[in-house]
């Protein structure tokens, strides 16, 4: 399966990682998914700042504050698909100048935070979410794993649970 990926970058000069670091990223959330797509698959990136995420997050989840990873997943119709070539997953978002707060507060190397960002919000456009108990294991395991393949370490501390309080915008909280 290939990924491609679409990146606006509008953080106003925040450090976003290389385009191909994303399409690495993407593309391991959607294998360790079993995502098993025919065509290539699409993904939308965009890298806010604080007031972007605020407005985006205030609009779709009512909740006018920044957050670090917003998911919008999309439902294209097969036909459209068929004559895109494949299928266009989604937009994740996510703001540059929190994730870069988060990484330092958290002692991680903001490669890390962000490849595990991504990963979240990747899980998200497939469908997985962490509403209940048993939905966040799932995807914390998911997680773990998708980065441990690529290197990273768990970022969740062992004895407090710290999930990445990404934003489903399909209106429930995913973290």
């Amino acid at each position: 399966m290939k990924a491609t990926i679409e990146i606006a970058d509008q953080s106003a000069g925040h450090w976003v990682p290389q385009d191909a670091q994303c399409r690495d990223w993407i593309t391991a959330a959607l294998a360790a998914a079993g995502n098993d797509e025919d065509g290539p698959v699409a993904v939308s990136l965009c890298f806010v700042n604080s007031s972007a995420s605020a407005a985006l997050n205030g609009r779709y989840r009512d909740q006018p504050r920044p957050t670090n990873v917003l998911a919008f997943p999309r439902k294209t119709p097969a036909e459209l698909e068929t004559a895109l070539g494949g299928a266009a997953i989604g937009d994740i978002v996510v703001c540059a100048e929190l994730a870069a707060e988060e990484a330092r507060a958290g002692g991680k190397p903001l490669a890390h935070h962000w490849a595990h960002l991504l990963i979240h919000g990747c899980l998200h456009l497939l469908g997985y979410d962490h509403i209940d108990e048993r939905g966040a294991r799932c995807m914390e395991t998911m997680e773990i794993g998708i980065l441990r393949g690529l290197g990273i370490p768990n970022p969740y501390p062992a004895n407090n649970r710290h999930r990445t309080g990404a934003e489903s915008a399909h209106g429930r909280r995913s973290g």
